[in-house]
Order: structure tokens, then C-alpha cells, then sequence
């Protein structure tokens, strides 16, 4: 079976100014359209089709092959960090994460820079790819680091990931996989 591979980068971008010392508390999104569920830092604001659908257009990644479904942000009036967004991949037939990794292997295997290569891991009860990478932040053009897993659910590949300063990685780490522990389909 011959598997066409895509890969999009759907940016997730984690406060840098955030002290894991300070108390994060989260509340549930739940999007019923793509029937999905995923905890968001409190006192950020959602950004869907439902709301804020200027500034979500502007978002809108103009790829048929998958989709921004929602952005999570602390301020909307900032181009750069904190955000959080979770994409889906569109597939025209069921992939195992198998043939997907494998897949997606092959396309990075020379790219200088991938950090961690793609690879399955358990988080929680279930198997997703992950992999972390170094990329170019849009709109502020700084490197970043870019954390991504992706969970696959029937035909549906949803991508969740995260994007930090070189320097913040560490510290936003935990709080990012509180975030994506937290995804799951309804």
C-alpha cells in the first residue's frame, strides 16, 4: 500500500514567561465538530471557528491536507507566544501508526533538524508518534524548538504539538504534557 505522507507543522506555542513555580490551573474545550476534548490553561481564549473567526481565518492554514481546528492563546493582541493549537491531518484511508511512522521516517531521516526522530510511545493508554524538531517561528522569525505528537483516531490523524525559545524548552516542557495527556477523542 502505497501511503502518500504529508507533514504539517501546526505551531503550538507555550508561554515563555511562564514559572512552573506559579500554579497552572486548566478547563476542559470540547469540540464537538471534530469530537475531540483537551485541556487549555484557564485563562486563555479559544480561538475556533465559534469564536474570534476573524483572527481564526487569519490562522487558518491554506493546505488541503489538513486543518488548524482551534488555537488556544493568552493574549490575542500578541503575534508570538503563548499559543497552543491542535490540527488534523486529513487521510483518504485508515493508516496504521505503523505505516505512518515509517512513512515519516523516510521523509526526515536526513533532516539535520530533527532533535528527536519520530518514533511510538505510550501516553497514557494509548500509542502516539512523537517527535521534536528545530524550526523558524513565523511572523517573529527566532528559532524555536517544536514538540509534536500525533494521535490517531480512525481515519482522522490529530496533531498536537508545541513551539518554545531554545532557551524556555525546559521549563515549559510540563506544562505542555499536561496539555496533550489530556487530548482524547469523544
Amino acid at each position: 500500500m502505497k501511503i502518500k505522507f504529508i507533514i504539517l507543522v501546526f505551531s503550538i506555542f507555550i508561554p515563555l514567561n511562564c514559572s512552573f513555580a506559579e500554579v497552572i490551573q486548566f478547563e476542559r474545550y470540547r469540540n464537538e465538530e471534530y469530537k475531540f476534548q483537551i485541556n487549555k490553561p484557564k485563562e486563555w481564549i479559544a480561538i475556533d471557528k465559534q469564536h474570534y473567526t476573524q483572527l481564526f481565518s487569519q490562522m487558518q492554514l491554506q493546505d488541503p491536507r489538513g486543518t488548524v481546528i482551534c488555537t488556544f492563546i493568552k493574549d490575542p493582541n500578541i503575534n508570538s507566544p503563548p499559543l497552543v493549537t491542535v490540527g488534523l491531518l486529513f487521510h483518504q484511508e485508515q493508516v496504521s501508526i505503523e505505516e505512518y511512522l515509517k512513512a515519516l521516517n523516510a521523509v526526515v531521516k536526513n533532516d539535520e533538524n530533527i532533535i528527536e526522530k519520530p518514533k511510538i510511545i505510550n501516553l497514557g493508554d494509548r500509542k502516539v508518534i512523537k517527535y521534536t524538531a528545530r524550526m523558524i517561528q513565523p511572523i517573529v522569525y527566532r528559532i524555536v524548538i517544536a514538540e509534536t505528537y500525533l494521535f490517531f483516531e480512525g481515519n482522522n490523524i490529530f496533531n498536537v504539538g508545541a513551539l518554545a525559545d531554545l532557551e524556555e524548552y525546559e521549563s515549559v516542557k510540563q506544562m505542555f504534557k499536561e496539555i496533550v495527556t489530556s487530548f482524547n477523542s469523544l
